[in-house]
Protein backbone atom coordinates (compact mmCIF):
# COMPACT_ATOMS: atom_id res chain seq x y z
CA UNK A 1 0.00 0.00 0.00
CA UNK A 2 2.90 2.32 0.74
CA UNK A 3 4.16 1.92 -2.83
CA UNK A 4 0.72 2.92 -4.15
CA UNK A 5 0.81 6.14 -2.14
CA UNK A 6 4.34 6.96 -3.31
CA UNK A 7 3.33 6.46 -6.94
CA UNK A 8 0.19 8.56 -6.37
CA UNK A 9 2.14 11.38 -4.73
CA UNK A 10 4.77 11.39 -7.48
CA UNK A 11 2.18 11.31 -10.27
CA UNK A 12 0.06 14.14 -8.95
CA UNK A 13 2.58 16.39 -7.30
CA UNK A 14 6.10 15.85 -8.63
CA UNK A 15 5.49 14.83 -12.24
CA UNK A 16 3.50 17.98 -13.18
CA UNK A 17 6.45 20.08 -12.00
CA UNK A 18 8.74 18.39 -14.55
CA UNK A 19 6.28 18.29 -17.42
CA UNK A 20 5.27 21.15 -19.62
CA UNK A 21 1.62 20.86 -20.63
CA UNK A 22 0.50 22.23 -23.94
CA UNK A 23 -2.35 24.61 -24.63
CA UNK A 24 -5.20 22.69 -23.01
CA UNK A 25 -7.70 24.40 -25.30
CA UNK A 26 -6.34 22.32 -28.19
CA UNK A 27 -7.20 19.00 -26.54
CA UNK A 28 -9.21 16.75 -28.87
CA UNK A 29 -11.63 14.27 -27.30
CA UNK A 30 -13.24 11.44 -29.25
CA UNK A 31 -16.23 9.64 -27.71
CA UNK A 32 -17.04 6.41 -29.50
CA UNK A 33 -19.52 3.64 -28.75
CA UNK A 34 -17.95 0.20 -28.76
CA UNK A 35 -20.44 -1.11 -31.32
CA UNK A 36 -19.20 1.42 -33.87
CA UNK A 37 -15.72 -0.10 -33.58
CA UNK A 38 -16.91 -3.73 -33.72
CA UNK A 39 -20.40 -4.88 -34.76
CA UNK A 40 -19.95 -8.00 -32.58
CA UNK A 41 -20.21 -5.82 -29.47
CA UNK A 42 -23.79 -5.10 -28.37
CA UNK A 43 -24.98 -1.50 -28.22
CA UNK A 44 -24.13 0.39 -25.03
CA UNK A 45 -24.84 3.99 -24.13
CA UNK A 46 -21.47 4.46 -22.42
CA UNK A 47 -18.67 5.41 -24.79
CA UNK A 48 -14.95 4.84 -25.08
CA UNK A 49 -12.90 8.03 -24.80
CA UNK A 50 -9.73 8.96 -26.66
CA UNK A 51 -7.64 12.08 -26.09
CA UNK A 52 -5.01 13.77 -28.21
CA UNK A 53 -3.47 17.23 -28.12
CA UNK A 54 -1.94 18.17 -31.48
CA UNK A 55 0.01 21.09 -29.98
CA UNK A 56 2.02 18.86 -27.66
CA UNK A 57 5.33 17.32 -28.55
CA UNK A 58 4.29 13.69 -28.90
CA UNK A 59 5.82 11.16 -26.55
CA UNK A 60 4.84 8.47 -29.09
CA UNK A 61 3.38 6.54 -26.19
CA UNK A 62 -0.19 5.44 -25.60
CA UNK A 63 -1.69 5.64 -22.12
CA UNK A 64 -4.31 2.89 -21.93
CA UNK A 65 -6.48 3.71 -18.91
CA UNK A 66 -9.20 1.50 -17.41
CA UNK A 67 -11.82 2.57 -14.89
CA UNK A 68 -12.81 0.48 -11.87
CA UNK A 69 -15.83 -1.67 -11.12
CA UNK A 70 -19.04 -0.03 -12.37
CA UNK A 71 -16.99 2.90 -13.69
CA UNK A 72 -17.18 4.50 -17.10
CA UNK A 73 -14.57 6.53 -18.99
CA UNK A 74 -16.36 9.82 -18.30
CA UNK A 75 -15.91 9.23 -14.53
CA UNK A 76 -12.11 9.65 -14.57
CA UNK A 77 -11.18 12.59 -16.77
CA UNK A 78 -8.59 14.60 -14.84
CA UNK A 79 -5.73 12.11 -15.09
CA UNK A 80 -6.28 11.16 -18.74
CA UNK A 81 -6.64 14.77 -19.87
CA UNK A 82 -3.50 15.70 -17.97
CA UNK A 83 -1.62 12.91 -19.74
CA UNK A 84 -2.90 14.00 -23.16
CA UNK A 85 -1.91 17.58 -22.41
CA UNK A 86 1.60 16.32 -21.72
CA UNK A 87 2.10 14.59 -25.07
CA UNK A 88 0.54 11.16 -24.58
CA UNK A 89 -2.13 9.65 -26.79
CA UNK A 90 -4.78 8.32 -24.39
CA UNK A 91 -7.61 5.81 -24.60
CA UNK A 92 -10.07 4.92 -21.85
CA UNK A 93 -12.37 2.10 -22.81
CA UNK A 94 -15.83 1.04 -21.77
CA UNK A 95 -15.54 -2.62 -20.81
CA UNK A 96 -17.65 -5.16 -18.92
CA UNK A 97 -16.92 -4.28 -15.30
CA UNK A 98 -20.14 -4.97 -13.42
CA UNK A 99 -18.63 -7.74 -11.27
CA UNK A 100 -15.56 -7.26 -9.10
CA UNK A 101 -12.86 -9.89 -8.76
CA UNK A 102 -13.59 -10.05 -5.03
CA UNK A 103 -17.27 -10.78 -5.66
CA UNK A 104 -16.50 -13.37 -8.35
CA UNK A 105 -13.91 -15.20 -6.24
CA UNK A 106 -15.20 -14.73 -2.68
CA UNK A 107 -16.68 -18.24 -2.43
CA UNK A 108 -14.35 -19.96 -4.87
CA UNK A 109 -11.70 -22.28 -3.42
CA UNK A 110 -9.65 -22.22 -6.62
CA UNK A 111 -6.33 -20.54 -5.82
CA UNK A 112 -6.18 -19.34 -9.43
CA UNK A 113 -9.63 -17.71 -9.34
CA UNK A 114 -8.34 -14.13 -9.48
CA UNK A 115 -5.96 -14.94 -12.29
CA UNK A 116 -8.78 -16.63 -14.23
CA UNK A 117 -11.05 -13.65 -13.59
CA UNK A 118 -8.55 -11.20 -15.05
CA UNK A 119 -7.69 -13.48 -17.96
CA UNK A 120 -11.36 -13.82 -18.94
CA UNK A 121 -11.92 -10.06 -18.67
CA UNK A 122 -8.79 -9.24 -20.69
CA UNK A 123 -8.97 -11.92 -23.40
CA UNK A 124 -12.51 -13.33 -23.26
CA UNK A 125 -11.29 -16.85 -22.54
CA UNK A 126 -14.11 -18.75 -20.79
CA UNK A 127 -12.47 -19.72 -17.49
CA UNK A 128 -14.87 -18.70 -14.74
CA UNK A 129 -18.60 -19.26 -14.25
CA UNK A 130 -18.97 -16.05 -12.20
CA UNK A 131 -18.47 -13.84 -15.28
CA UNK A 132 -19.39 -14.20 -18.92
CA UNK A 133 -17.11 -12.23 -21.23
CA UNK A 134 -16.53 -13.44 -24.78
CA UNK A 135 -13.59 -12.43 -26.97
CA UNK A 136 -15.54 -9.65 -28.73
CA UNK A 137 -16.29 -8.00 -25.38
CA UNK A 138 -12.83 -8.56 -23.92
CA UNK A 139 -10.68 -5.65 -22.82
CA UNK A 140 -8.09 -6.52 -25.45
CA UNK A 141 -10.56 -6.60 -28.35
CA UNK A 142 -12.24 -3.38 -27.29
CA UNK A 143 -8.89 -1.56 -27.04
CA UNK A 144 -7.66 -2.99 -30.36
CA UNK A 145 -10.88 -2.12 -32.20
CA UNK A 146 -10.86 1.40 -30.76
CA UNK A 147 -7.27 1.98 -31.93
CA UNK A 148 -8.12 0.63 -35.38
CA UNK A 149 -11.17 2.90 -35.53
CA UNK A 150 -9.14 5.94 -34.47
CA UNK A 151 -6.42 5.12 -36.99
CA UNK A 152 -8.96 4.83 -39.81
CA UNK A 153 -11.03 7.88 -38.91
CA UNK A 154 -8.32 10.23 -37.62
CA UNK A 155 -5.13 9.26 -39.50
CA UNK A 156 -3.48 12.65 -38.97
CA UNK A 157 -3.49 11.99 -35.20
CA UNK A 158 -1.09 9.04 -35.69
CA UNK A 159 -3.02 6.39 -33.72
CA UNK A 160 -1.60 3.76 -36.09
CA UNK A 161 1.80 3.98 -34.42
CA UNK A 162 0.34 1.84 -31.62
CA UNK A 163 -0.62 -0.97 -33.97
CA UNK A 164 1.57 -3.65 -35.48
CA UNK A 165 -0.45 -5.39 -38.15
CA UNK A 166 -3.64 -6.54 -36.48
CA UNK A 167 -2.35 -6.29 -32.90
CA UNK A 168 -1.47 -3.64 -30.34
CA UNK A 169 2.21 -2.69 -30.18
CA UNK A 170 2.65 -3.07 -26.42
CA UNK A 171 6.18 -1.66 -26.55
CA UNK A 172 4.57 1.78 -26.98
CA UNK A 173 1.86 1.40 -24.33
CA UNK A 174 1.60 2.32 -20.66
CA UNK A 175 -1.36 0.78 -18.83
CA UNK A 176 -3.00 2.41 -15.85
CA UNK A 177 -6.30 2.25 -14.10
CA UNK A 178 -8.43 2.85 -11.08
CA UNK A 179 -9.23 0.03 -8.66
CA UNK A 180 -10.18 -3.05 -10.68
CA UNK A 181 -9.01 -1.30 -13.85
CA UNK A 182 -5.49 -1.22 -12.46
CA UNK A 183 -5.81 -4.89 -11.53
CA UNK A 184 -6.52 -5.80 -15.12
Amino acid sequence: MRIFYLIFLFTFFALPCFSQPCDTNALITHKVTAQVTDPNIPFELVRHHAFYNPLCISKNTLLFYMVGTYGKPSDDLYFVKMAANNGYHVISIKYINDTSATTACSNDNDTLCYEKFHQEAIFGTDLLAAINIDSANSIYNRALKLLQYLNTNYPSENWGQFLTGNTIDWTKVITAGHSQGSGH
